[in-house]
């Protein structure tokens, strides 16, 4: 019974033929029609390598001196290329890069995506989510570059907010490096008053086992405590002296302002528009053309068999 329906609508859609490839084509003008009405968008993209420096070695020396105070927590050595195309979307990010002027204009990046509103909060709220639906980055883990695409009315305006998102990225970290530093240099530099304290320690309890026992050597118990003491002193004074190290580093990571990321592709979008795709637009639209006609013509079968069929059934009585 089942397979003679759909053999049934299979043959009336055969005999519709006309009407499909009407509705199809009908459906491929209307979306072609329409893509005309959709504003042009246009597509800039750049690339940059996250700036590789020495912070790295820092946190991992930092968190070996760490491990060797018996301290809790992990320190992560540097910052992947997936964390900058992630953080490129974040809130932090996308309102610096709302708040950034156009150049040649009074406007800032705002008012390119949200018209004049009473509201600043539902202003900005919204222009977060029209920012993030224009811009996308990924990034390659094997050669570390990060890419950022970025959609905008005019290759203008999207070479300037591609601009504005590495600008403020830059200044992002760079501050937040510079942040880290400084958190690094509190630590060893408390550390490193608890390790000279340490050592000052050690080597006066050295100092008096010595004045104490001048013949240590001709006993085997008063030796190894003197061996013991000196392990200790050595075991501090070079706690001591990695965290006078890695103080200084962190005192240089700190004043350090150079630029964090190293720039590979400059902000460029092409004159021609990324979007609509009218081949995109037609396509769809004749697939919901040609939809709508099997839809109307199965319709249409149907309401013929059932005012056929009373008739039949009279005929053969």
């Amino acid at each position: 019974m089942i397979m003679g329906r759909l053999l049934n609508r299979f043959d009336t859609l055969l005999r519709a033929w006309r009407k499909l490839l009407l509705g199809a084509i009908a459906g491929a003008t209307v979306g072609v029609a329409v893509s005309f009405l959709v504003p042009r968008q246009y597509t800039a993209t750049a690339s940059f390598i996250p700036e590789s420096t020495d912070s790295g070695n820092l946190l991992r020396g930092l968190a070996g001196v760490a491990a060797q105070l018996n301290l809790g927590g992990s320190m992560t050595p540097g910052q992947s290329p997936q964390f900058f195309a992630d953080v490129l979307t974040s809130r932090e990010i996308i309102d610096a890069v709302l708040a950034q002027p156009i150049s040649g204009n009074d406007s800032t990046v705002l008012d390119l995506f949200v018209g004049p509103d009473d509201s600043v909060i539902s202003r900005v709220e919204e222009g977060r989510r029209e920012l993030r639906r224009h811009v996308s980055a990924s990034a390659n883990p094997r050669t570390s570059i990060v890419s950022i695409n970025v959609l905008g009315p005019t290759p203008a305006l999207a070479t300037a907010i591609a601009s504005s998102f590495l600008r403020v990225l830059d200044q992002f970290n760079r501050k937040t490096r510079q942040s880290q530093a400084g958190a690094r240099r509190q630590f060893a530099e408390a550390r490193g008053r608890e390790a000279n304290d340490s050592l000052a320690s050690a080597e006066r309890q050295l100092r008096l086992f010595v004045e104490r026992n001048r013949m240590y050597n001709d006993s085997p118990s008063l030796l190894l405590e003197y061996e013991r003491l000196q392990r200790q002193v050595a075991r501090t004074q070079d706690l001591a002296t990695n965290l006078g190290r890695e103080y200084e580093m962190a005192r240089i990571a700190e004043a350090n302002d150079t630029p964090v990321l190293s720039i590979l592709d400059r902000p460029y979008a092409d004159a021609k528009a990324s979007a609509p795709r009218r081949l995109l637009w037609m396509i769809a639209g004749s697939f919901a053309g040609l939809m709508l006609a099997i839809g109307s013509a199965l319709r249409a079968g149907t309401y013929l068999r059932q005012w056929f069929r009373p008739s039949s059934q009279t005929s053969s009585e």
